[in-house]
Parts: structure tokens; C-alpha cells; sequence
């Protein structure tokens, strides 16, 4: 099995290398610097260029008035339905009823404690409480803000978690509809973003939901090129996960890739350019702050200003390797693990890893060049942790990746209906291994 591990893991590199090499190639198509490509490599850029230039950029598209409101009683009308068909799943597997009290109970494990103790007691410097200083505090603080009005921290961390969800769902739909100008394809987008296997984080104490509709709001600002809002919107991403602080990377490529830019480099105005350029550019480098706050967090109140980084190595044994290792690991502890570990985390999270990157690779000639590489990076930085447990969670909070697999449910109707009916089965199945402790 060790074989068939390293093979595993070796593939998974060759997978990231391509991915990296198409990405420089559309980069070089983009700049009009296509004259140092090698002779070899000339007919895939001349099959990305022709793609990319029917690309639809459809500045004008507008989300229909009241939108927000259908989507937020969408938003609450599934998350109910996955709490009734997993109660009911529940019940069969265990031959008995379970009280309803007992059975939500369930659904608030692993982060969620973390996440209510420190809206309730703010970050603490001694006890069990010192090591949830690794949890990020914009997440936490918008749960004691709705306390205030709800007077419950459980209610209120629901309630923030949909609230984020209905908003990333307006924007994940603005921006296909911006992209394509097609309301069918913005409505299909949404939908998948709400049947993902991994969705029913979203509507529970968890940050997926927020850090969801921050990065879909910086992803269109970015591609509005209201640089100054995408930027503090990054702060506040940074402010939610570590995943955050990637946000200047489409802020940053959607900048350098500006209209304006391009035209000076095309008339070989290099000064003009790069005085465009570094006029902006400082609009992308806005959540290093958000990053930086959370750091004055840390040294505030332990005193070491990257004391999380002593808390994930000591309290959850993390550090950082190769994220290909990653894989290989999962897939050994798959073979090793009782089955609902198994089933619900090392398997899904092979898997998840193999499909996000091949929809990348397949996407790569029909999307901004921001999509792609901000969803490379941000994959290759969260499966890069040595006991790594929540992949398939990390990539259900990537905004592009619901446009990649839009595009790729278009290719026929069987691709499209099949792909929604596994997505609700594998929805139902990892909410089931969620609650009884085998999915992270």
C-alpha cells in the first residue's frame, strides 16, 4: 500500500505542476508577452487565447430586486431540510428515536464550543481556553453582537452563519451573472453552492459561510475594479481564517490585468504602467492588515506574537509540509481508520483534492486568471498541514469553485442532473458522518 500511496502522492504533484504551467501561460497571453513561450507550447496558448476571447464581461448585468430575500429563505428552508432528512437518516441507523433536543445537540461538536466560549469570554491567556487564540475573531464577535438581540449564543451563531450564507449566495449569483450574463447559469451556480457535499457547514457554528460571502464580495469588487472595497472587504476576510490573507491574490492579478494596464504595456508606455500599477497596487496588499490585527491579537493576549502557530503544533499537532504528503497520508489512514473516519474524512478528502484540482486544470481557458490562481494557492495552503482533517471543508468555502463546477455540469444535461443528485446524496451522507463524530 505504500506503492500505491507514493503514486498517490506523486500524481497529485503532476496534477499542481500542469496547473501552474497553464496558469503562467494564460499570464503570458494576458501581459501580450506570448513571443517567449517555447515553439512547443504554442498551439495549447493559442487554444487558450481563442477560448478566453469569448469570455462574456458583462458590466451591466444586474441581480433581479429582491433577490436577497429568495435566497435567504432558500438559505433557511435547506438548512432545515438537512437537519430533517439527517434526523431521519439518524434514527434509521440507530434503530430508535432520538429526542429532538438530544439530536440538535449533536450538530454543536469540534469548533463550535471554541467558537461560543470565546464570543462569550473573549480570548483567554490560561486553561483548555489559552489554545483557541487559533481561532480568528471576526467570526466570534459578529456571534456577541447578535447576542445582544437574541440573547443566545447558539441562536445567534446559527443566525450569522445563513445570514452569510443568503449573502454569499447573492454574490456567487452577481458574479456569475456578471461573468456570463445568464440568469439560468447564476441560479445553477447557487444551487450547487447549496447541495455541496460540505454545505451543511454553512448553516451551522462554523466560519465556512462568512469567509464564503467575504471572498464572493472581493472577487466582484475586484472584478468591478472598485479596488478600495475589495480590499477592505479582505481585511475582513483575513479577520476570519488563515485562508483569508489570499484574498490580495485576485485583488493583486485583477489589478495587474486592468484595462488600463495592458493598453500602456501594448503602446510600450513601461513607466506609465508601472505608475498605474503601484498607484493601486497598494489596494490588494489591504488584508496583510487584516492579518496583522489578528497577530496584535495574539501578542495583546498571550504576550508572542505567533503564539498560534505554538498552540496548532502543540494542542492539535500541526505544522506545515508538503502538501502532497498530505494526500498520501490521507490515503493511508483511509486504509487504516474505522470506517466512519474513513468514509467521512481520509477518502472525501483524496478525492475532493483530485476533482478541485481537475476542475481547475479544466477551467483554467474559461474563467479570470484570478479564479484560478487564488483557488491553486488556497487549496495548496490548506492541505498543507501535517495532520490535516478538514481538506474538503476548506475547499467548500472557495467561491470559484462552484463557477468550475458550473461550467462543468454544462457540458450536457447527464453531467448537469447527475452531478446535482450525487452532490444532495453525498450532502446527506457526510452531514450523517458529521454528527456522530466522523467528519471534520
Amino acid at each position: 500500500m505504500e506503492f500505491i500511496g507514493n503514486i498517490v502522492k506523486y500524481t497529485s504533484l503532476a496534477l499542481v505542476i500542469l496547473s501552474c504551467i497553464l496558469i503562467i501561460i494564460r499570464f503570458l497571453n494576458e501581459l501580450e508577452f506570448t513571443s517567449i513561450i517555447p515553439p512547443v507550447l504554442k498551439n495549447i496558448t493559442r487554444k487558450i487565447i481563442l477560448e478566453r476571447e469569448n469570455f462574456i464581461d458583462s458590466e451591466k448585468s444586474e441581480a433581479p430586486k429582491n433577490i436577497f430575500i429568495k435566497f435567504l429563505l432558500f438559505v433557511f428552508a435547506s438548512r432545515i431540510l438537512i437537519f430533517a432528512v439527517t434526523y431521519i437518516i439518524q434514527m434509521l441507523l440507530k434503530k430508535q428515536f432520538i429526542n429532538l433536543g438530544t439530536y440538535l445537540q449533536m450538530w454543536f461538536i469540534q469548533d463550535t464550543p471554541h467558537y461560543i466560549n470565546i464570543a462569550q469570554n473573549g480570548y483567554q491567556n490560561v486553561g483548555e481556553e489559552r489554545f483557541y487564540i487559533v481561532f480568528y475573531p471576526l467570526y466570534p464577535f459578529l456571534i456577541k453582537i447578535f447576542s445582544f438581540l437574541f440573547y443566545d449564543y447558539l441562536i445567534s451563531g446559527i443566525l450569522v452563519s445563513c445570514l452569510f450564507l443568503a449573502i454569499a449566495c447573492l454574490y456567487v449569483y452577481k458574479l456569475v451573472l456578471l461573468e456570463f450574463g445568464n440568469e439560468k447559469l447564476a441560479e445553477q451556480a447557487v444551487l450547487l453552492l447549496l447541495i455541496f457535499p460540505y454545505s451543511f457547514f454553512f448553516g451551522i457554528i462554523y466560519t465556512e459561510s462568512l469567509f464564503l460571502a467575504l471572498s464572493a464580495m472581493v472577487f466582484y469588487y475586484s472584478r468591478k475594479k472598485k479596488w478600495a472595497l475589495a480590499g477592505i472587504l479582505g481585511i475582513l476576510g483575513a479577520l476570519t481564517k488563515n485562508q483569508g490573507l489570499f484574498l490580495f491574490v485576485p485583488i493583486a492579478i485583477e489589478i495587474c490585468l486592468s484595462s488600463s494596464i495592458i493598453n500602456e504595456l501594448k503602446k510600450h508606455r513601461y513607466k506609465s504602467a508601472l505608475k498605474h500599477l503601484f498607484t493601486i497596487l497598494p489596494y490588494s496588499l489591504l488584508p496583510f492588515i487584516g492579518f496583522a490585527i489578528y497577530l496584535l491579537t495574539n501578542k495583546l493576549v498571550t504576550g508572542n506574537w505567533f503564539k498560534f502557530l505554538e498552540y496548532q503544533k502543540i494542542r492539535w499537532d500541526n505544522s506545515m509540509w508538503l502538501f502532497a504528503d498530505s494526500i498520501k497520508k490521507g490515503f493511508m489512514c483511509a486504509l487504516s481508520y474505522d470506517r466512519i473516519f474513513s468514509i467521512g474524512t481520509f477518502i472525501p478528502q483524496v478525492i475532493f483534492f483530485f476533482v478541485a484540482i481537475i476542475l481547475i486544470i479544466i477551467s483554467i481557458k474559461k474563467v479570470p486568471l484570478s479564479y484560478i490562481v487564488f483557488s491553486l494557492i488556497v487549496i495548496i495552503f490548506s492541505y498543507s498541514p501535517t495532520w490535516l482533517l478538514s481538506g474538503p471543508r476548506y475547499i467548500s468555502s472557495l467561491v470559484p469553485i462552484y463557477i468550475f463546477l458550473l461550467l462543468f455540469t454544462q457540458k450536457s444535461r447527464i453531467i448537469k442532473h447527475t452531478t446535482n443528485i450525487v452532490c444532495v446524496l453525498l450532502l446527506f451522507l457526510y452531514s450523517t458522518t458529521f454528527i456522530n463524530g466522523g467528519t471534520y
